[in-house]
């Protein structure tokens, strides 16, 4: 377990979120909460994708460079692939709602 840990501490971790939906009326605020935990943690960086996220960053007071917003799957993955090398351990984390597709960023990663 505590080899885990450290292998943990020592990996670079990037974030790729899409939107979260039917969250009613406060989806937006449910969305800026997560930027704001998540500018706290420790991902070196965090991708995000979708119309919530999209309003949520610009209406957030976030570390704007830990953070980047992407309109396509396509760029996404483009920029992705420059954290993900086989020099430097990298791990990932994918999450969104389904309707948001998140597999098809996977299939361009192939």
């Amino acid at each position: 377990m505590m080899a885990m840990i450290i292998l943990l501490r020592l990996i670079r971790k990037v974030a790729i979120l899409g939107d979260m939906m039917d969250l009613g009326t406060k989806t937006i605020k449910y969305h800026i909460d997560i930027l704001h935990y998540l500018d706290n943690c420790s991902f070196n960086k965090i991708f995000l994708y979708g119309k919530y996220y999209r309003k949520a960053f610009k209406r957030c007071i976030i570390n704007k460079q830990k953070f980047e917003f992407f309109k396509d799957y396509q760029t996404i993955s483009k920029e992705l692939k420059k954290w993900i090398t086989k020099s430097e351990e990298t791990i990932a984390f994918i999450k969104g709602s389904r309707k948001m597709e998140m597999e098809k960023l996977l299939e361009l990663l192939k």
